[in-house]
């Protein structure tokens, strides 16, 4: 376990990653426990003196940066809308960034939400996620907006759309094939879902290429190809992976949640397929909801509408959707965001949970930004 390597080592992150795992562990066995509390508090009070350390001394440049912590590690990064004053320059946050990922606690890394960012910004926050050093490997970046429906997909060549909606500069396709090497599986700019190099080959190839990896067995590698295939501007080849999911193995969650974004498709240029293939992987695969329940941002109301609508064999799974739709609310309403459609989304969906919004559960979550992570380590380093 790389926890374990890292005590090893004598790396403090080895020992806040198994005390988080333990925290865990013990909620999720009896969630009432009398020594769940004191397990919590030694937690956070290490991931609180290890801070600094762990994130670097530059993140503090970056106050509306939000990071999304679990067992001990970032598992997302965002940065919050700009309430007040002026934005941050896209130098600085291109900076943070660049160094933050190359901190061993972002090695876990599943998303990364920036702003949108000009042509020579965005290279270099690609090439910083395709440096050496980089530590992080996260599956989705989003450089803007999340879309609110995936039907325009971005090639991964230098042709131009076949849209006539004003797009993003092209980016190279040794760029895009770098980007692809270092584990990217979802790419977003400016609203558009850029299509990302998962082989070569014409549509015909990639078609049988795929059908060839179908039948070897699962890997996590295997998997972040799939994923890429989700997005391929071929039709056939997107039919044959969406069709094929709920034959993968373990670790497929991050294939369903490309999966419910291209079913948002008003088109239905899938008709039912990619509904009936989703239905299928949460009967049989609970922990695959789970999974999902666990990953999913406030930018994907339509997640958690799906979570909601789970039948009784994954229903159980779905729910720990809960305190995080909870959280997510929470947070709108400090950020004064909680009036657009997401909020409206995934209020729907806690209801249809049968929780309402303002519920207790509502209490905890799991991310925090700088400018609150910063509060907390005045609190921790001066108690009472």
């Amino acid at each position: 376990m790389w926890a374990d390597h890292l005590q090893a080592r004598g790396d403090p992150l080895g020992e806040l990653v198994a005390l988080s795992l333990r925290v865990d562990e013990v909620r999720r066995r009896e969630p009432d426990a009398t020594e769940l509390a004191p397990i919590e508090s030694q937690a956070e009070q290490l991931r609180l003196s290890l801070a600094e350390q762990l994130l670097g001394p530059g993140v503090g440049e970056l106050p509306r940066l939000r990071l999304r912590w679990q067992h001990g590690v970032v598992r997302a990064v965002k940065l919050d809308p700009v309430t007040s004053g002026h934005a941050d320059p896209p130098r600085v946050i291109v900076e943070v960034i660049a160094a933050l990922v190359r901190r061993p606690a972002l090695r876990f890394l599943d998303q990364l939400h920036l702003g949108a960012l000009a042509p020579a910004r965005e290279h270099e926050l690609l090439d910083a996620l395709t440096h050496p050093q980089c530590q992080a490997r996260p599956r989705r970046v989003v450089l803007g907006r999340m879309p609110g429906q995936f039907r325009r997909l971005l090639r991964a060549d230098t042709r131009p759309p076949a849209h006539h909606a004003p797009s993003p500069p092209p980016l190279s396709r040794p760029l895009l094939e770098a980007v692809a090497e270092a584990g990217v599986t979802w790419l977003v700019r400016w609203g558009w879902v850029q299509s990302l190099p998962w082989t070569a080959g014409d549509h015909g190839v990639r078609r049988q290429k795929l059908d060839a990896l179908l039948e070897q067995p699962w890997s996590p590698a295997l998997g972040r190809v799939f994923e890429r295939a989700i997005w391929d501007t071929s039709l056939q080849v997107r039919r044959r992976i969406l069709a094929a999911l709920p034959t993968l193995g373990d670790g497929v969650a991050p294939a369903l949640l490309a999966a419910l974004a291209v079913d948002l498709d008003r088109h239905r240029r899938f008709g039912d397929l990619v509904e009936r293939s989703l239905t299928r992987a949460a009967s049989t695969h609970p922990s695959w909801v789970a999974g999902v329940a666990q990953n999913f941002s406030e930018d994907e109301p339509w997640v958690a509408r799906w979570l909601a609508g789970q039948g009784q064999r994954s229903r159980s799974a779905a729910r720990p959707a809960i305190p995080r739709i909870a959280g997510m609310l929470r947070r709108g309403s400090a950020t004064g965001s909680s009036n657009d459609y997401r909020s409206h989304g995934l209020r729907r969906a806690l209801h249809s949970f049968g929780h309402p919004d303002d519920a207790a559960h509502a209490a905890p979550f799991d991310d925090e930004s700088i400018a609150e992570l910063i509060q907390k380590l005045g609190a921790h380093r001066s108690p009472g």
